[in-house]
């Protein structure tokens, strides 16, 4: 029984951990690529535009991955507020 559980904890930790891992690269990459584009500016635009790129991509990645239904839980939240 021990053996069951503990593979099966370890198969999640495993599978979480390069989840965050892929993430972390493919945000690392479009953010620097961003920011040659971008360098010039406000710094304050450019953190602006930073914010939105990093939302952008990683609510895309939980939802893509099925990790999390992201937009099930806006257009609740927007069904509620009306």
């Amino acid at each position: 029984m021990y053996k069951v559980t503990f593979k099966a904890h370890m198969r999640s930790f495993w599978k979480q951990l390069v989840s965050s891992v892929i993430l972390s690269i493919l945000i690392a990459f479009v953010l620097y690529i961003v920011n040659q584009g971008i360098e010039e500016m406000n710094i304050f635009f450019t953190l602006v535009v930073k914010l939105l790129i990093f939302m952008i991509l990683m609510l895309s990645y939980i939802q893509i991955t099925k990790e999390f239904d992201v937009l099930s839980r806006i257009k609740a939240f927007l069904n509620r507020s009306v």
